[in-house]
């Protein structure tokens, strides 16, 4: 059987990415929540066919509101349209000094009530049926936002029943949206302290201590963010391939460690949860590897922190000129002539040279003889690695 505590962190998860389904029209939003369910819900760690069927039964959902999405943009635009025409045949009819007033959003006021009189005098049956079909998906949307709700309220308290779970431990709707109004709120302070009134509501949800990490890493209050991260520890539960949560956290706590001195030991653990679970699009990942390759440097691993930093680096097309410049480099280095090396290393740099680029970006962030450290330049060149 599987742990209850994860079907428990799997259905809360499922209530708020159902939450995030009905509240958007974000295109973007829905591709990444469908994606989240299908590709990175661990399901051998929430192996419960009823959680499991209605989690197909979300992304089926997230499909259908895409292509109702799509359809219902289609009809509302040529609603528009019409709208336009409309109002267009009334405005001929106007003075000419009747116009509309520009601010940074249009805001056109018609000021005539024969312009709505127009418009329903000319109302043909075309426009009839445009407006059913629009009403028709509306309504499509809303039984299916009845529907999963339901569901997920049936199947939530089917496993209370069968996992012996805490049921205020579950969260609803109503919850749910106390919680993203206080993430949403820009003010660090202000959305601590809103978070913490509902912080009893979401004591087994591991998310939520992630916001609460943020925002007093935000304002500085180390203290809190430690016990925070204690408490994100402790219902942490493995429901996902690669956690964001957990790579964010590791990231908040391997900084604060490193800037008091803590335990390496500790320290290459949390690096350890950060590479488990950075995300495989390169585009993500790349700034990770070069957080993990960094800490890794600087502890005193240079060759680990080096792998890390390389695997950011992209194949390079053969440059003759720019490789001969590079090896005069590397040949003034063994030297430890590294201002001349230097030279050249920038040179290559210029052209493209990624090996270049590494070595220039280490040079200025270590600093070398006759070389003073230099983190902006150190930074540029890092930059160059992405």
């Amino acid at each position: 059987m599987p742990n209850s505590e994860n079907i428990m962190a799997a259905v809360n998860m499922a209530a708020t990415s159902l939450y995030k389904i009905l509240s958007t029209k974000n295109r973007v939003v829905l591709e990444q929540e469908y994606d989240n369910i299908v590709n990175n819900f661990n399901f051998k760690n929430i192996n419960d066919p009823r959680l499991i069927k209605f989690l197909m039964e979300l992304t089926n959902a997230i499909q259908e509101k895409k292509i109702r999405g799509e359809e219902l943009q289609k009809f509302q635009e040529a609603d528009v349209k019409r709208s336009a025409r409309l109002a267009t045949s009334v405005l001929d009819k106007l003075p000419e000094y009747w116009g509309s007033p520009w601010q940074w959003l249009t805001n056109i006021a018609l000021r005539c009530l024969s312009s709505y009189l127009k418009h329903q005098e000319q109302e043909e049956d075309t426009y009839k049926i445009l407006d059913e079909r629009i009403r028709h998906i509306q309504q499509d949307d809303l039984r299916d936002c009845a529907r999963l709700r339901s569901r997920l309220i049936e199947i939530s308290w089917r496993l209370i029943e069968k996992y012996k779970l805490q049921s205020e431990d579950l969260l609803n709707e109503q919850k749910i949206k106390k919680f993203y109004d206080a993430v949403n709120i820009k003010n660090p302070e202000a959305r601590l302290k809103s978070l913490k009134k509902i912080a009893n509501d979401f004591r087994g949800y591991y998310p939520f201590w992630y916001f609460c990490v943020k925002a007093a890493q935000e304002i500085s209050r180390d203290d809190l963010m430690l016990d925070y991260i204690e408490n994100f520890e402790k219902v942490w539960r493995p429901v996902l391939v690669k956690d964001p949560y957990k790579l964010e956290i590791s990231k908040y706590h391997a900084l604060h460690l490193i800037k008091n001195g803590g335990p390496q030991k500790k320290i290459f653990a949390l690096l350890d949860d950060i590479e488990k679970n950075n995300p495989s699009e390169k585009s993500e990942s790349s700034l990770n590897n070069l957080f993990i390759g960094m800490t890794y440097f600087s502890l005193g691993e240079q060759k680990k922190g080096i792998e890390f930093i390389k695997m950011n680096i992209k194949p390079q097309s053969p440059n003759e000129k720019a490789n001969a410049q590079y090896k005069i480099g590397d040949s003034y280095a063994l030297q430890r002539n590294y201002a001349e090396a230097v030279k050249f290393y920038e040179q290559a740099a210029n052209q493209g040279h990624i090996d270049a680029c590494l070595k220039l970006a280490f040079i200025y962030q270590l600093g070398a003889e006759k070389i003073p450290k230099d983190t902006n330049k150190a930074a540029f060149y890092f930059r160059r690695l992405l």
